[in-house]
């Protein structure tokens, strides 16, 4: 007989990742939001996350505090909560001083 414990067995399975996808649209551009967000989401899918949801925020320019403005925030950062969401992707490079802003806010809420 062979017994085994299995809160000392290592899954190989991988988690999938919860992911939300996060976009501008800036005014004047030409190509519309939706192509970039379809190909993050496709790039996510790819690196083994499973997108739940978008978040678009139409701008003049994005946020330098946190991309989006402070509503749009406060609903991803509630989002996030209550999907327990693991990864947000934006469309975009973020300055350290965003990503800082982000985390913060993100966390903040969900104290």
């Amino acid at each position: 007989m062979v017994i085994l414990k299995t809160k000392t067995l290592h899954s190989t399975h991988k988690k999938i990742e919860k992911a939300v996808i996060i976009g501008v649209q800036l005014q004047g551009q030409a190509i519309q939001i939706d192509e970039y967000l379809d190909e993050l989401e496709q790039l996510a899918r790819t690196s083994g996350a499973e997108p739940k949801k978008r978040f678009v925020q139409n701008l003049d320019h994005p946020n330098p505090k946190t991309y989006v403005g402070k509503g749009k925030m406060e609903d991803i950062a509630e989002y996030c909560k209550a999907q327990e969401i693991d990864v947000a992707l934006f469309d975009d490079e973020l300055s350290p001083a965003q990503i800082r802003n982000i985390e913060n806010n993100i966390y903040d809420y969900n104290k």
